[in-house]
């Protein structure tokens, strides 16, 4: 840790939310050029949470769900920016009965979680090819990509499918010297859900399966995507690092 590398660009997306901001913030004392990503209606505060840093940040709306946004941003960004290292961030969660999830709403969750990721991944690797760059993608995946929790089908079907995209892509890309990582989190705690963790329901039923005892905290994903994305991880492609307190070994 605390390596400065200097002159290299990072994509973030989902860069407003409290893990995406640690994130950007690694990324920064990393000396980093960063392009930032959100939806449009979270650009305001990420505008706001970057102003002292508008130099080294750069700021775009990309909707992971719309294709076209995705094929736009690629054409009229990525065609300018040479990129060492993307950080797969954005996702989505719904919690909804098995029997209450609706054909579009299925869609929604994999579309943005799965289909979008995949998509710019794609679109990075290329970049990085093109640009002869022995680059990383990290992604952000969960502990219910191996561990089923109930209410969250799609979630869990998604992000397990984020891990073995990330699989195929650490194969697929191993010839280029690209390397390809996930981080799963167990349940994050940050301002937006406290009030949800610390929910009687939470601590009686999920942070009891937490052998730590704790909830992990942005840092915590942020300084494992740090490694994954430095130097000091150069022999490692392919894989899903559990960040769970001990949640899935049981």
């Amino acid at each position: 840790m605390g390596e400065k590398t200097m002159a290299k660009t990072v994509l973030i997306t989902g860069a407003a939310s409290e893990i995406g901001q640690e994130i950007l913030s690694v990324f920064l004392n990393r000396n980093y050029k960063i392009i930032a990503t959100e939806i449009s209606s979270e650009m305001a505060s990420l505008k706001e949470m970057i102003k002292h840093e508008e130099g080294r940040v750069k700021t775009f709306v990309l909707d992971l769900e719309n294709d076209e946004d995705i094929t736009a941003f690629t054409k009229s960004v990525l065609a300018n920016y040479p990129i060492h290292d993307l950080v797969n961030v954005a996702g989505i969660n719904i919690l909804r009965n098995f029997f209450e999830w609706t054909a579009d709403d299925l869609r929604k969750v994999m579309n943005i979680n799965w289909v979008g990721t995949f998509l710019l991944s794609k679109a990075v690797a290329e970049n990085m090819i093109l640009h002869s760059i022995k680059g990383s993608i990290t992604t952000i995946s969960s502990q219910h990509a191996v561990a089923a929790n109930k209410e969250r089908v799609p979630y869990c079907v998604s992000k397990a499918g984020l891990v073995q995209l990330t699989k195929v892509l650490g194969l697929e890309l191993a010839p280029y010297k690209i390397r390809a990582n996930c981080v799963s989190p167990t349940f994050v705690l940050t301002e937006k859900n406290k009030h949800l963790l610390y929910s009687n329901q939470f601590l009686d039923q999920e942070l009891t399966k937490i052998p730590l005892g704790s909830y992990a905290e942005p840092k915590d994903v942020a300084n494992a995507v740090e490694f994954l994305s430095s130097d000091s991880s150069s022999m490692i492609t392919g894989h899903n690092l559990i960040v769970d307190g001990g949640w899935t070994i049981q």
